[in-house]
Parts: structure tokens; C-alpha cells; sequence
């Protein structure tokens, strides 16, 4: 490599702060907060997790990846039904995230973690020299995040481009639905699946139900006209196909963490 080429990449990676980096077998913690001006990757090994931003919620089970950002409320903890997961993270900050995210590699929401690599022990080799500190430490710790991210990225790519044609066919027709709850069944054999085939791969592909999908369609519409309309309540759960505004409420609260009624007071501040 031209030495001029690598005296630059040493002087972009020394501009990359990392904050503090853990990895715990059994984590049971429950993150809630707003990233203060920092990035963070996080992976699990294995179990389940419930993941959201601002409020827009899913399930993610086995080997994952997803990031912390600035901007949305982030939450995660064991999801319902599991206690613990094994959870890996590394939290960084810098002038580099510019550069990263200008080339696509910040842009990582959640994502099953690709084939074909250890991730627990690239991720542990990345914690190892993030511990170790100093220039060496610090510089290893930097190539070896940027090549995860790299990896990541790369993956997103070919997925958006693989993307099987069932897949597609179903997510446009759970979007045309605009958020009321479709007929599975008839779903399922429109893209010739059994119903029982459908829900499988769809969680597979997506790591979240159906169910859940459409639920989160439906919260971002009542999201969007709750903040867009002056509609009533009870318009915009009739409208999303619920029969008893009550349980809309109900759903909304639990899905994004306020009453329907606070959360368009709180956008009009």
C-alpha cells in the first residue's frame, strides 16, 4: 500500500473515539435512551430481543446485528417469553462516523448477521483491542470495525438485490392494506404457500411475524395521522380496522410507550 494512503487511514482512524465496549453470556438489561452525539454496535450471539425505534418495534431471534444511533429513542431487552441473550456491543464516536455514514455503513438498523463468518470471535477479537487501548489498540480496534461494517453493508446490498419475488409480492400487499389486518390464508396462496410455510419463512427473512409487521404498518399510520390530521381517535382506529378505539389505544400505548391523545399533543409542541 502507498505509505501516503496509509499515514491518511492512521490520521481518519485517530479521529475514532470508543467510549466503552462489553460483551455478557447472560444479559437481562433494558436499554431506553437517546444516543448523546455517539454510535453504537451491537450483536447478539444468540437468544431474543425485543428492538425499537421511537416506539416502532420487532423481534429479533439468534445471531443479529443492530446499531444505536443519533436521532430515534432506542429500546431493547429480553423479549417476551425469553430471559436472557448473549450480547456483545462497542460504543465509538468521531469524525470518521462522518466518513462511515457517507459511505453507507451507518445506516444499519437491525440485520441477521451474515454467513460464512465467527461473529463471536471477530467481535470478541474487536473488544479485545478496544480494551488494550493505546495506538496499536486503537487502530486494530478501528480496521477491525470498519471491516464489520464493511461486511454488513455489503450484505445489506446483495439482500435488497436477492430479495426473493414472494417476499416482495407479500410486503407490497401488506402495505397496500394500509394497515388493516389481511386475510393470511388468502395471502399465502396468492404467492402458492401454505399459510403455515408463509409465517415461517416470513420470519425468517424478515425476524419478525406477520402479525407483528402488520402491527407496525398500523402504528405508523396512526402515527403519521395523528401528527398529520386533526381526525378523532376513534376515525383513525376505525380507519386502521379497529373495531374498539379502546384496544387501539391500548396497542398504540404499548407499541410506542404513550396514550395516542399525548403522543399528537407532544408533536404539536
Amino acid at each position: 500500500m502507498d505509505p501516503t494512503v496509509t499515514s491518511l487511514y492512521s490520521l481518519a482512524m485517530a479521529d475514532l473515539s470508543f467510549l466503552h465496549a462489553s460483551h455478557v453470556p447472560e444479559a437481562r438489561h433494558c436499554v431506553d435512551k437517546y444516543m448523546d452525539g455517539y454510535f453504537s454496535l451491537q450483536y447478539m450471539a444468540s437468544g431474543a430481543v425485543e428492538l425499537g425505534y421511537d416506539g416502532d418495534r420487532r423481534r429479533l431471534e439468534g445471531e443479529w446485528f443492530w446499531l444505536a444511533f443519533p436521532g430515534p429513542r432506542t429500546t431493547f431487552g429480553a423479549a417476551a417469553g425469553t430471559e436472557t441473550w448473549d450480547h456483545r456491543h462497542v460504543a465509538f464516536q468521531g469524525p470518521t462516523t462522518e466518513l462511515w455514514s457517507a459511505q453507507g455503513l451507518l445506516e444499519l438498523t437491525a440485520q441477521p448477521a451474515p454467513a460464512g463468518h465467527r461473529w463471536a470471535d471477530v467481535m470478541d477479537a474487536l473488544l479485545g483491542d478496544v480494551r488494550r487501548g493505546g495506538r496499536w489498540g486503537k487502530l486494530s480496534a478501528a480496521n477491525r470495525l470498519e471491516s464489520v461494517l464493511l461486511t454488513l453493508a455489503e450484505a445489506r446490498a446483495a439482500g435488497r438485490q436477492e430479495r426473493p419475488d414472494w417476499l416482495t409480492a407479500v410486503l407490497e400487499r401488506l402495505e397496500e392494506a394500509d394497515g388493516w389486518g389481511p386475510d393470511y390464508e388468502a395471502l399465502a396462496a396468492q404467492v402458492n404457500m401454505a399459510y403455515s410455510s408463509l409465517r415461517h419463512r416470513f420470519r425468517q427473512a424478515t425476524g419478525t411475524s406477520l402479525h407483528d409487521y402488520v402491527i407496525q404498518l398500523r402504528m405508523h399510520r396512526a402515527r403519521d395521522l395523528l401528527t398529520e390530521t386533526d381526525l378523532p381517535i376513534k376515525t383513525i382506529s376505525s380507519r386502521l380496522g379497529y373495531r374498539d378505539v379502546y384496544y387501539f389505544s391500548r396497542q398504540f400505548a404499548t407499541e410506542t410507550g404513550v396514550p395516542p391523545a399525548r403522543y399528537r399533543r407532544s408533536r404539536e409542541l
